[in-house]
């Protein structure tokens, strides 16, 4: 029970890693295509 738990905890939180890296890959993304953008004009 205790272990089933702790394994439940670690994935919950690579999940979490994960998503808070997919959001930090995005968010650097769009901002150098923002950049990009703004230096067309």
């Amino acid at each position: 029970m205790q272990v089933e738990n702790l394994e439940n905890l670690k994935q919950g939180t690579l999940l979490e890693l994960l998503k808070d890296r997919e959001t930090k890959i995005y968010r650097m993304i769009h901002y150098n295509m923002s950049i990009r953008y703004i230096g067309k004009l």
